[in-house]
């Protein structure tokens, strides 16, 4: 059974919409740019792209790779990489938590659907 709604495919666009998030998150952080809500888009917009149907589960592990991969890409770039992974929490204050928070609904909102017209709703556990 496939409770989270999985395919090759939206795992796939997930994936690369990572990749093309943490570079475009790196790329801002180097510059002073903080964005971290580009990841989830990125993420969620890849994951979108390339599934067949809709389906609610697949939005929620879409949105912990989008918060995990900013992480990542935060304690590796820029301004905040000297606090490492280790000592995230102490780079958040409100602002930046809702940053995270945007990018993780990002993620869940747009992975959760498909960009093709007409696709079926897929019940979890099918």
């Amino acid at each position: 059974m496939n409770w989270f709604g999985f395919d090759a495919r939206s795992l796939a666009g997930a994936l690369v919409g990572a990749l093309v998030g943490a570079l475009l998150f790196g790329w801002g952080l180097s510059r002073g740019l903080d964005l971290p809500w580009v990841v989830g888009l990125a993420v969620g917009g890849g994951a979108m792209a390339l599934a067949r149907d809709r389906n609610t589960m697949r939005g929620g592990p879409f949105a912990v790779l989008a918060v995990w991969t900013g992480a990542l890409t935060q304690a590796l770039v820029g301004p905040f990489a000297e606090a490492g992974l280790w000592h995230l929490s102490s780079t958040l204050d409100a602002k930046r938590v809702g940053y995270y928070v945007t990018s993780a609904l990002l993620a869940a909102a747009l992975g959760a659907r498909s960009i093709r017209r007409g696709a079926a709703r897929r019940v979890a556990g099918t």
